[in-house]
């Protein structure tokens, strides 16, 4: 039987998935899978790695749930994508499924069917577990498969076998090798294919198991199994590519022979347009439709070792690699590049001819024409093109296209022949930025250093300012409607020609400092100017600059255009950007409302956000309306003006509520319920939509509270005070960023009155207080006379209760002196101790030693210092952990306490380090101490787990005060010549013991002083006595100090 667990916290309620359920079934609903006409690389694709959040880069499978999440399947376990980052599974799921996981499944009651290799098969349903093994009967616990026919009969593939669970009990498959198996299909027809690892194709029908020979694959490894148009199926193998009829007939074998990127394919997917999805063992991904392959760019995925292939609801093709994960999905753009066939990247300047046809021109790469989405020709200095750099294109009333040749001259192109007008021809200028012929047949010319120009098909004519200086640099012209010519400059702002004075008029209003780059004239004859200091609008003889409205505005402004509705779009360095037609109609109506623009990017499928053509025309529509772009990255096309995937809702969850910070069950359509004091009530919540290029934001409403929704944030979760008594319902919803939202939420909330604010207890309670004033009119005199005795009584219990009080207080005192003097980890004292104790000793020693003259200097009993610091201490820490460092401290203190006196100080000094001070013992009774303590550390074992003891070693350093006759030396001094000598003890190899004592008599505090300074030295010289173990044993060579 199989086992059931409970999970640690059941995330999603069951009352708020079937509204989720809903909303995700109405997204779906108008979308199938990627266009399979379209090349691969016309496709957005993101890729996400273990620095993304992966458990680990092997991503194995994948399953779609109802609330929206993509579960990923990893060999250290599950994580879930809410379609912008992915967060990995709690250890409690981690704990119940394993870490080795291969394969999901996702049944259609929302349960999840997880697969590992060396824990079985597991079910996640409704916050609850299911394990299947070999206990519950299935052939191996390494599952290499699963797949269910139903939500009650789960096929399962494992190392040794094929097995069903059919309402939740272990079936085995009879007729099929006990050997590992790969995959499993279920066609159309009931029937199911069965892909083993090594011994073949089996198909299990009405009549029963039959083999399925693979033609030309004799021993076939099998790789994947999917199904094919005819109602057959695809079978990968380590061989390539076979094709099963519907009738289980082979029909062919496609192998590289045939366009495969290889032969070994590991996995293989159709999705809802037919289109077969290929993954390779290092060759990457190829898609097969209508007979046609294409591959995704080597460099594309994060590896080309190709693991799982999944198609989620809403049409993205999720691929799973050993290097992390990617995702293909619809683009709002087409994009043309090298790779679809331009002769180079950079373009600059798109213009539509009155044909339909659309021309750019590319930084060294000539001239294309487009045709029906095609490059149809390029032009180039080989056929006729003066250079390869174009960088301005206009049409003129004859169809004719007047094309810049960047640097070297002007040409038209009319029935494909050219006429060129060089230098020689009279032409002032090649730099050609923009050219716009008039109603008259003139060509008007804006270049980088004469200005504008005037061509009138014999001679040109330069245009001068208003007050007879030379125009320098023009960027951009525009013919209006009412026929006059403007024209945009680098030095001077924008100008007017003016035939009467055939001067330019400059715009007084627009300042200089925009740097024009382009004008537009919109549906209501205002005049938009878009520059390096970003985006502007000229009406009535007023310029209004818009980069007060935010960033999206500050920026180089290089093409604009409106849509079908009077919305505004305009390109630069970060993309694409738009403006709705009923934003920007209350900004004109009132320029302190907020403006917002919408941008597109490469998110939604542009190559090259810096759509920064720089020359004119910088962007054109198509006879469908399309907007098309050059970019730093070829020409993009934009497929219509409205946002597509960007403005499908997302979904939004309840993800927890908690009251004061602990989080409480919701049971569905039930009100949350809180006390009369209210408490503090945090509501958290997620959007989910695998769709959304970016993060949605929130709107949140407490009604009974908040009089409208909040302001749309980022924020995903909110939190409110102590509500008062009263009944409210909770609301959030998501939005788009391009403003549309998704269905919302809605949680009932009663919080309830006090007690006293209840009628009922209010009127209980005048009538209790009328009781009472009448009681205590009765019993008042009775008490009156108990008065004196009781206080009498009472300052007496309070006298007694004070003293009391005053001891514990004491007692308190002293405690609290005593921790201070105490470290917290090992008991023993630390240094506030020694510097409470030091002088008590000192006058003690120097009593015992002024009744002890008669002794040698040596024989006197005086403090002896030990300063003992652990062994390669550090190592312990780094190899087990502080937790095992702080275990080890702690024993060797305990082993310090145990084998030292009890009249004896021991001090932890600081990290490793501790300090005994022996009272009244002589220098070789100090030495046979640290012995033992050398002992009996080195003896010392401690168990951090049952595999694991900690041992270790100490080295110790030893002096004794007073130092001798002579100068009074303070006890610190000993202290430093106990750390020299701890310092040899280490020098000479650890786990040792030395002494060090100052040989001159008398002492001379400035010559030990020195001595001190150099340890070494005077070791060296006789004036420091080195003893080891009890010896004296001069260094051969003594360490530098």
């Amino acid at each position: 039987m199989p086992r059931t667990a409970t999970s640690f916290r059941q995330r999603l309620r069951d009352g708020l998935r079937a509204g989720l359920l809903a909303v995700l079934v109405l997204c779906t609903a108008s979308v199938h899978a990627l266009d399979p006409r379209l090349p691969l690389g016309q496709f957005v694709l993101e890729k996400w790695g273990a620095d993304d959040g992966l458990p680990q880069n092997s991503v194995n499978a994948f399953a779609h749930a109802a609330d929206g999440f993509l579960w990923i399947a990893t060999y250290e376990g599950l994580a879930q994508f809410d379609g912008l980052r992915i967060h990995p599974a709690t250890e409690s799921i981690t704990q119940q499924t394993g870490s080795a996981l291969v394969r999901l499944w996702q049944g259609s009651d929302d349960s999840l069917w997880v697969a590992s290799v060396d824990r079985g098969l597991t079910r996640l349903k409704d916050g609850q577990f299911t394990h299947w093994n070999t206990a519950s009967g299935l052939p191996s616990d390494t599952v290499m498969m699963v797949r269910g026919r139903t939500d009650s009969d789960i096929w399962v593939g494992t190392q040794t076998g094929l097995a069903r669970i059919v309402d939740d009990q272990v079936v085995l498959v009879n007729g099929i090798p006990a050997t590992a198996i790969r995959d499993v299909y279920f066609d159309a027809e009931q029937r199911v294919w069965v892909l083993t690892r090594s011994s073949g194709l089996f198909v299990i029908d009405a009549d029963g198991v039959a083999p399925v020979a693979l033609q030309g694959d004799n021993t076939p490894i099998g790789g994947s199994i999917t199904g094919h148009a005819d109602g057959g199926v695809w079978v990968a193998t380590m061989r390539g590519l076979h094709h099963i009829d519907s009738r289980g007939r082979w029909q062919r074998r496609l192998g590289i022979e045939d366009g495969l990127a290889g032969e070994v394919i590991n996995k293989l997917l159709l999705d809802r347009q037919g289109a077969l999805w290929i993954g390779y063992e290092g060759k990457g991904l190829q898609r097969l439709y209508a007979g046609k392959l294409d591959s995704l760019p080597s460099d594309g995925l994060p590896n080309n070792f190709v693991s799982t292939l999944f198609e989620d609801r809403f049409g993205n093709v999720w691929i799973g690699t050993n290097l992390g994960l990617a995702r293909l999905r619809e683009s709002l753009f087409i994009n043309f590049g090298e790779a679809e066939g331009m002769p180079g990247d950079y373009a600059r300047v798109i213009a539509a001819a009155p044909d339909g046809s659309l021309w750019a021109g590319v930084d060294g790469g000539g001239l294309v024409q487009f045709s029906q989405d095609r490059i149809a020709k390029i032009y180039s200095p080989a056929n006729g093109l003066l250079g390869d750099s174009v960088r301005a294109l206009a049409f003129d009333a004859q169809g004719g296209l007047w094309i810049g040749n960047y640097t070297v001259g002007l040409q038209h192109l009319v029935d494909g022949a050219f006429r060129n007008i060089t230098p020689a021809d009279g032409l002032p200028s090649t730099l050609i930025r923009a050219i716009q012929p008039d109603r008259e047949g003139v060509l008007w010319l804006g270049t980088e250093d004469r200005g504008l120009i005037r061509y009138d098909g014999l001679q040109f004519e330069r245009i001068d300012w208003e007050d007879g200086s030379a125009s320098v640099e023009a960027r951009s012209l525009l013919l209006t409607r009412d026929g006059r010519l403007w024209t945009g400059t680098y030095e001077r702002g924008v100008g007017v020609f003016d035939p009467a004075t055939r001067r330019l008029q400059r715009i007084a209003a627009i300042p200089p400092t925009q740097r024009v780059l382009t004008l537009f004239e919109d549906r209501e004859r205002r005049i938009w100017v878009g520059g390096q200091a970003g985006l502007g609008l000229y009406l009535q003889g007023q310029f209004r600059n818009l980069a007060n409205q935010g960033a999206a505005f500050q920026r180089a402004v290089f093409y604009i255009n409106d849509d079908a509705e009077g919305g505004l779009w305009f390109t630069g360095n970060l993309g694409l950007s738009h403006v709705s037609a009923e934003a920007l109609a209350a900004w004109i109506a009132d320029p302190a409302q907020p403006l917002a623009a919408t941008r597109l990017d490469r998110l939604d499928g542009l190559r090259s956000s810096q759509l920064n053509g720089t020359s004119q025309p910088a962007g054109a529509r198509d006879a469908e309306g399309r907007l098309w772009l050059p970019s730093a990255r070829g020409v993009a096309v934009l497929r219509d003006d409205s946002t597509i995937l960007a403005e499908r809702p997302p979904s939004v969850q309840l993800e927890a509520v908690l009251i004061d910070g602990i989080v409480t069950p919701l049971a569905p359509r039930a009100a949350i319920t809180l006390p009369p004091t209210g408490g503090r009530i945090e509501f958290r919540f997620s959007g989910v939509n695998s769709l959304l290029p970016r993060a949605p934001l929130y709107q949140t409403r407490m009604e009974g509270l908040d009089s409208d929704w909040s302001a749309p944030e980022s924020r995903q979760s909110v939190t409110y005070g102590a509500l008062n008594a009263g009944d409210y319902v909770f609301r959030v919803r998501s939005v788009a960023p391009g403003g549309t939202v998704s269905t919302e939420i809605r949680v009932p909330v009663q919080v309830l009155p006090m007690l006293w604010d209840q009628p009922w207890v209010r009127v209980l309670a005048i009538l209790l207080t009328l009781i009472g004033i009448y009681a205590f009119a009765q019993w008042r005199w009775l008490r009156l006379r108990a008065i004196n005795r009781r206080l009498e009584a009472e300052v007496d219990a309070r006298t007694r209760e004070l003293r009391s009080n005053n001891v514990q207080l004491e007692e308190a005192l002293v405690q609290v002196q005593e921790l201070s003097r105490t470290d917290t980890l090992t008991g023993l004292g630390n240094r506030r101790f020694l510097q409470d104790e030091i002088h008590a000793e000192m006058a003690l020693t120097l009593r015992v030693q002024h009744e002890q003259l008669a002794l040698a200097e040596h024989a006197r009993e005086g403090l002896v210092f030990l300063l003992l610091d652990l062994d390669h201490f550090k190592r312990i820490n780094d190899e087990h952990g502080h937790a095992a460092g702080d275990r080890w401290l702690a024993a060797v203190a305990d082993t310090i306490r145990q084998t030292t006196r009890s009249a004896d100080h021991r001090i932890r000094w600081g990290g490793e380090e501790f300090l005994v001070m022996l009272r009244l013992t002589r220098a070789d009774d100090a030495m046979a101490q640290a012995d033992r303590l050398l002992q009996a550390i080195r003896g010392l074992r401690v168990a951090i787990d049952d595999q694991t003891r900690l041992q270790g070693t100490a080295s110790i350093g030893i002096a004794s005060w007073p130092i001798g006759t002579g100068d009074r030396v303070d006890w610190e001094a000993a202290l430093q010549l106990a750390d020299a000598a701890l310092y040899q003890a280490k020098h000479i190899g650890r786990d040792q013991a030395c002494m060090l004592t100052y040989a001159p008599r008398p002492v001379r505090l400035h010559d030990l002083q020195d001595a001190l300074r150099h340890p070494a030295q005077a070791i060296a010289d006789g004036r420091f006595q080195l003893t080891q173990r009890g010896g004296e044993t001069p260094l051969p060579s003594p360490p530098l100090s």
